[in-house]
């Protein structure tokens, strides 16, 4: 007679989860060991640490404080913040270290999604399954690779360990495991506000696989209220993490009003974004680190991804029956993207990859449902579908770690796989000034502008090269023409300020940069503009 395979042996039951975690290992070094040679990208990567002061000091008292008090890179994540400035102290400046704790964190989550599965489904092959699919998985190279996205990383680490908390309690209710819940969740909230959806999480979990339900009531309503009313605790947790990072936006001028973006884009993009996650979750082969907001093309993005959206979720309707799984993952994916689905629109992006670290994990918990227990064909099958994904995604991972080498290879990738993508071919524009192509930047930068006439982004650029040539009179020019079209951002009243420094201006110059200061927070590179320029306030810098 067959056994059941997942049956745990009962002489060392804790052997196999160590061949579980050896597996993970070895699939994360072999994927991601190269990033600890990589350096910054410089998109953000300069913000969070080597043009931030604070950071840079590395962990004191001051630096808590400033990171609890602070709104800098339109963010409110203290435990990030507090994450890279322990970096510095233990590290230094030494960024490959910095990388590998990115991947040591993306080891720890992929560890913490494999109990997850054990502790629901009670299945070591199935919870293997997932874990080595979320590893692998490419969507997930820019929350690790980039180390500005270290608060994916803490976020997802603390967003799992609330929800094994909460089995806990849900199996054996206690006041210690709700505050360690509530413990988890706080520090959740701390390095990434996303964390807002652990309740809505939470309940879904509730109804299916840990069916908490009175199944003797009536009604829908009667049966789940009580699994509503509990999670009423979490509500002021909820309300306070989104109303300081609505305040942290709107005061970087981050947040676009309904005159700039209307309700009907909005719901557009965001039918739109869910439907390509999907489809890049399901064949990751076109990848970039920004997808502009704009226009929708019919054939490439409005069709697919509405095929793939209305097709998925249909399919776990029709099967919420036979395979509960499928539409728990379903609306575990569909619940946690909201906070970042662009309903409150932030930036300019239409979505982003790291945006689908923690939605990935209810698809996968789907996904991995469907893996039959018992010996047969349906389980071998199962088996090698998981084996050709892992493989798949596995390469496919692999080539998308070597995008991120260097910003060149990545912002070319990213202008090759997207349409009118101004913030590739800016950086690009960047990369030609600094190595002194000013020719090909500004044929480049002039066709920016004549494109895309109502984004700074051309004309920022256009002054660049003007100060790169010893122009300071025409980059003034430029820089006034782009300050008119983003007022809220201090890099451009930084360049300004150079230009008319450079005229031989100093008070006006001087003034200029420090209201560029005053927007940009704790920055190196206004600190030591202002120096150059022998601003007498300089010395007064945070």
């Amino acid at each position: 007679m067959q056994t059941d395979q997942t049956t745990p042996a009962p002489q060392r039951p804790g052997l196999q989860h160590w061949h579980a975690v050896m597996a993970l290992c070895v699939a994360l070094f072999l994927l991601y060991a190269r990033v600890g040679s990589y350096g910054y990208i410089d998109f953000d990567d300069t913000a969070y640490i080597e043009d931030n002061l604070m950071v840079r000091r590395g962990l004191s008292w001051e630096g808590i404080r400033w990171a609890f008090g602070s709104f800098y890179a339109a963010n409110w994540h203290p435990l990030t913040w507090i994450s890279h400035m322990a970096d510095v102290s233990v590290f230094g400046m030494d960024l490959g270290a910095h990388h590998l704790v990115n991947v040591a964190l993306h080891g720890l989550v992929s560890l913490l999604v494999y109990s997850l599965i054990v502790m629901l489904l009670a299945r070591r092959d199935a919870a293997l399954a997932g874990a080595m699919l979320f590893l692998v998985h490419p969507q997930h190279v820019e929350s690790v690779a980039w180390l500005a996205e270290r608060k994916d990383l803490l976020c997802a680490l603390f967003y799992l360990a609330a929800i094994l908390a909460w089995i806990c309690h849900a199996r054996a209710p206690s006041p210690w495991r709700i505050a360690t819940v509530m413990l988890f969740f706080t520090l959740a909230l701390l390095s990434k506000p996303m964390a807002v959806t652990l309740p809505l999480v939470l309940l879904i979990l509730d109804i299916w696989p840990l069916r908490r339900g009175d199944a003797a009531a009536h009604s829908p309503l009667r049966r789940y209220w009580p699994l509503l009313r509990e999670k009423l605790l979490f509500l002021p947790l909820m309300a306070g993490a989104c109303a300081v990072t609505i305040a942290a936006q709107h005061q970087s001028g981050a947040v676009a009003g309904f005159d700039a973006m209307g309700l009907h884009d909005r719901l557009l993009n965001a039918f739109v974004s869910c439907g390509l996650y999907l489809r890049d979750f399901t064949a990751p082969s076109r990848l970039g680190v920004f997808y502009p907001f704009g226009s929708i093309d019919f054939l490439t993005e409005f069709l697919p991804a509405t095929v793939a959206l209305t097709g998925a979720v249909w399919i776990c309707i029709a099967q919420r029956r036979r395979n509960p799984g499928l539409l728990a993952g379903m609306a575990w994916f569909l619940v946690t993207l909201l906070p970042v689905i662009g309903l409150v629109q932030v930036g300019s992006q239409a979505r982003a990859d790291r945006y689908m670290y923690i939605p990935s994990i209810g698809l996968l918990l789907g996904l991995v449902s469907l893996l039959p227990a018992a010996s047969g064909r349906g389980r071998r099958m199962g088996l090698a579908a998981v084996c050709i994904a892992t493989v798949f995604w596995g390469l496919l991972c692999y080539l998308q770690v070597g995008y991120w080498e260097r910003p060149d290879v990545l912002y070319k990738r990213t202008a090759d796989v997207t349409r009118n993508n101004v913030f590739a071919e800016t950086r690009l524009l960047d990369l030609l000034i600094a190595n002194g192509e000013l020719d090909a930047a500004s044929e480049r930068a002039q066709g920016l502008v004549s494109r895309f006439s109502g984004r700074y982004e051309g004309y920022m650029s256009l002054g660049d090269i003007a100060l790169a040539r010893g122009r300071p009179e025409e980059a003034e020019r430029w820089f006034r023409a782009a300050q008119e079209r983003a007022p809220a951002h201090w890099h451009v009243l930084n360049e300004l300020g150079i230009a008319v420094l450079q005229q031989g201006r100093k008070a006006e110059g001087c003034d200029i940069l420090m209201r560029a200061r005053e927007m940009g927070g704790a920055s190196a590179l206004l600190e030591r503009n202002m120096q150059a320029g022998k601003c007498a306030e300089a010395a007064h810098a945070p």
